[in-house]
């Protein structure tokens, strides 16, 4: 019974960290950002689910229910090449508008996309994704720009410190 009291306080402690860092990482990148809104820039953690699929588990920014229910497959959009290769990626709006249904008709209002696989620290084993995303195109967002790459990789390191 402690335990599962444990387990509960941990994860509402680390629910609090990740959506904190999830809203500063947005406001941390947004300078770089050219003629776009901050609600234009958002960013999710997607977790490795059961069936081996991504799901958003916390996110910043304005999300629509759609979303946050899809399921991503491995190696299907920006998130799924990233889980898959684990390393980097980006997208841009063409590759959204290449998404297969119901992907597509999910995101069709995402212009451009980053997304940094999570590494566990302690045990080396993998726990998800960190997705930038924004509704306008890299020439608007700069997601590709080697700065903002930069402060989104040391996010998604720090994000592996909680698992």
């Amino acid at each position: 019974m402690v335990q599962i009291l444990c387990d509960r306080e941990i994860e509402s402690v680390r629910k609090r960290i990740i959506t904190f860092l999830l809203e500063r990482l947005r406001h941390e990148i947004f300078p770089f950002t050219e003629g776009m809104n901050l609600s234009e820039l958002r960013a999710n953690l997607m977790l490795v689910q059961p069936d081996g699929q991504l799901l958003i588990a916390y996110y910043s920014g304005d999300y629509r229910a759609e979303e946050l229910e899809l399921k991503w497959k491995e190696g299907v959009g920006c998130c799924g090449m990233a889980w898959a290769n684990k390393e980097e990626y980006v997208t841009d709006v063409q590759h959204t508008q290449q998404l297969p249904l119901p992907y597509r008709e999910v995101v069709k209002h995402v212009g451009s996309v980053f997304s940094v696989p999570i590494r566990k620290r302690v045990t080396e084993g993998w726990v998800g994704v960190l997705n930038v995303d924004a509704l306008k195109p890299l020439a608007f967002s700069h997601l590709d720009d080697i700065k903002v790459r930069e402060i989104i990789i040391r996010y998604a390191s720090g994000i592996g410190l909680l698992y």
